[in-house]
């Protein structure tokens, strides 16, 4: 564009196409940018729209670095219930009789996991720890029992003995 003189207006250049204009003919936009009128544009509404934030609970969570991750079964049988009990159990005293542990399907989901450590302590140890039937820990053994739940039932995924 020719731009002629004009009183009281000075030459400015648009600042996205770069041609010159009487700067009367230019306009600031959204962005802060002054533009001619073929460059100039609205600003789009969804810049200014607000997320919807939803609050949902948190289907569950890891402990705390400092909370205690595991519980200590003891010398007694026990049934695990996920969500309520600790998803590592640990056999570390003497056992008076042989243990069960039994494994409930309230709260399971497939691919939940339990895993149930026994460590025989000094001396003899003539106690086994029966899992759900589906897996013995031996007299005598230490060993670690990982148990996942398929959906239907529980398995042994990994043992490990010591």
């Amino acid at each position: 564009m020719k731009t002629k003189w004009k009183p009281h207006d000075w030459v400015a250049i648009c600042d996205v196409c770069g041609f010159k204009f009487h700067a009367s003919a230019l306009r600031e936009r959204w962005d802060g940018l002054r533009v001619c009128k073929d460059d100039w544009e609205m600003r789009h509404p969804a810049d200014s729209a607000k997320p919807v934030v939803r609050e949902s609970p948190i289907p569950w969570s890891s402990p705390d670095d400092d909370e205690q991750s595991f519980e200590e079964v003891g010398d007694a049988s026990k049934t695990l219930v996920v969500g309520t009990d600790y998803v590592d159990q640990h056999f570390t005293t003497a056992l008076t009789a042989n243990r069960t542990i039994t494994l409930s399907t309230t709260n399971a989901r497939e691919g939940v996991a339990f895993n149930i450590w026994r460590k025989v302590p000094s001396g003899s140890d003539t106690y086994t720890v029966a899992i759900n039937g589906i897996h013995t820990i031996p007299a005598g053994k230490g060993g670690t029992v990982t148990v996942v739940y398929s959906g239907t039932t529980w398995y042994v995924a990994r043992y490990t003995e010591y």
